[in-house]
């Protein structure tokens, strides 16, 4: 008798490790599937993104603005920190603009 429960132990046993590796198989399946949706909207977003136009105004850089300041007042500006007040300001814009994205503009 005892030989005939260890064979029907090991019998339910491989049944539910089988059925325990066939759910570990369709959750990392769904995994896989999101994550290769995500790589397909993100390669979407570029592929609009790129295909924007750069205006015009962004051509030229940051110091084509200030190159006709005398040196004295580009001294008093990079002694009071203008270049960490740029940064600070994109970075708040830059947080703004993915904060919109992300929440879809609701606020």
């Amino acid at each position: 008798m005892q030989e005939l429960m260890d064979w029907l132990y090991d019998i339910v046993n491989t049944v539910l490790i089988w059925l325990l590796e066939l759910v570990t198989a369709v959750v990392t399946w769904i995994k896989d599937l999101v994550l290769d949706l995500f790589s397909l909207l993100l390669d979407g977003l570029y592929a609009l993104f790129s295909m924007l136009e750069v205006p015009d105004f962004i051509n030229g850089s940051i110091g084509t603005a200030f190159e006709g300041f005398p040196a004295l007042a580009l001294y008093y500006l990079a002694q009071v920190g203008l270049v960490q007040g740029f940064i600070m300001v994109g970075g708040a814009y830059a947080f703004m603009l993915l904060r919109k994205l992300f929440t879809l503009g609701q606020w």
